[in-house]
């Protein structure tokens, strides 16, 4: 199977040589590692190490976007272009254990699975382990099940890959406002079989400059992505509810019926409207944060 890395990164000079060195010294070398720049605006550094690393390293290529596409369509946009059969994703700022490709690979051939995720280590700026983030392979498998909040993203990305003609399938459900990771680990929970390696095999770097990882309380963003996952749940029954069955059908309606319920309080401003959504559950809610965070957007969002 050929291997595909796809890197996305936007003013990523800081700790990118750290990620690039350690892709390099994989233990199985991926065919092929597509170093994406989303538009940098850092007088060309990240470009620059890009291209000195391409110039060693033949299996290494470097593009540029033509504009600044943000970093989810920027994934994706790497989806659609890379040749690999499986699809390994890396962010700018991590380091992955020399062994994460090829136990990752070996995990979904021997369970002939069409993803796999693993377990992953959060340090900080420095590089020292955090106390939180250390996942072992029980943890992390059961946190991927389809639940009422399958579609929130489960673990980074970085921790994943996927066979690229399971995602090709379902690129048409994919939209702008979701997250690479999101939708395909959605994908994956619906349609496909994943795999799970109990081992954290990379090093997710926590600073103050991540794309992911910041709780919003505008009210502007919960709406925007309250209508995301509306649109795709009622994608995902308008196109593909044939190859579903019975249990996951009704649990998508259950969603539909929630997102709705949130979307009208969010845009309402509604306290009221907010306390209904008690009617449909909170196990909806990706935490009891994320609920009682619509309450101060609402309330921020009248004063």
């Amino acid at each position: 199977m050929k291997i595909s890395v796809i890197l996305s990164a936007y003013n990523g000079s800081r700790f990118l040589e750290c990620q690039l060195d350690s892709l390099v010294q994989q233990t199985m070398c991926p065919d092929e590692v597509l170093l994406i720049d989303d538009c940098s605006t850092d007088g060309g550094a990240t470009q620059e190490i890009f291209e000195g690393y391409v110039r060693k390293y033949p299996f290494m290529r470097s593009i540029r976007n033509e504009k600044n596409l943000g970093w989810k369509a920027s994934f994706m946009h790497g989806v659609e272009i890379a040749t690999g059969d499986v699809l390994f994703f890396c962010d700018q700022d991590d380091i992955w254990m020399p062994t994460k490709i090829e136990k990752s690979l070996d995990a979904m051939l021997c369970t002939k699975a069409e993803g796999v995720v693993t377990g992953c280590l959060n340090i900080d700026m420095s590089g020292t382990p955090l106390t939180h983030g250390h996942f072992s392979g029980e943890v992390i498998s059961n946190k991927y099940t389809f639940d009422r909040k399958f579609y929130y993203t489960k673990q980074v990305g970085a921790a994943m890959a996927v066979k690229k003609e399971f995602v090709e399938k379902y690129l048409e459900l994919w939209n702008p406002l979701m997250a690479h990771d999101q939708f395909i680990q959605a994908m994956l929970l619906l349609f496909g079989k994943l795999a799970y390696v109990d081992e954290p095999l990379i090093e997710h770097r926590i600073h103050g400059f991540n794309a992911t990882g910041k709780r919003s309380y505008l009210l502007e963003k919960r709406i925007e992505d309250t209508k995301s996952h509306l649109n795709f749940v009622a994608s995902l029954l308008d196109k593909s509810s044939s190859n579903l069955d019975s249990d996951k059908i009704k649990g998508l309606y259950g969603c539909k019926e929630f997102l709705s319920k949130r979307l009208n309080a969010l845009e309402k401003k509604s306290v009221a409207r907010w306390l209904s959504i008690l009617s449909c559950g909170l196990t909806y809610y990706p935490t009891w944060r994320t609920w009682y965070g619509d309450l101060i957007a609402i309330c921020r969002g009248n004063s």
